[in-house]
């Protein structure tokens, strides 16, 4: 029986690695940050398409066929939603800070990663 017991045990803390593992490996993979700041992109609205997750946001800057796709990352973890507007102040600017490399269905693809500063 203490056989048992222990196998469980053993087997419950596997299976709670594995999820622990593969959440890590899956946050934000694609992301890399630059050690300096990039440019800013001067604008003064983003428009949401895809909500990723809280703080986390793909967004276009213009409009089809001069758009650019940013990855919006928000230090607060806002929990944005497809189709919203994001108000820029008029004293900041989505500042590129890396890039975000996602996969789409006709491919990888990759674009700036921006906050609003």
């Amino acid at each position: 029986m203490k056989k048992f017991g222990i196998f469980l045990l053993g087997f419950i803390c596997g299976i709670a690695f594995i999820f622990i593992i593969g959440a890590l490996a899956n946050n934000n993979s694609g992301l890399v940050l630059f050690e300096k700041e990039g440019k800013c992109f001067h604008t003064n609205k983003l428009e949401v398409f895809q909500a990723i997750s809280p703080g986390e946001a793909l967004a276009r800057i213009g409009k089809f066929p001069d758009e650019t796709i940013v990855f919006l990352l928000d230090e607060s973890e806002k929990s944005y939603y497809d189709g919203e507007i994001i108000s820029v102040p008029k004293d900041k600017c989505p500042k590129q800070i890396g890039t975000f490399q996602y996969e789409t269905k006709f491919g990888m693809r990759t674009v700036p990663a921006v906050i609003i500063e």
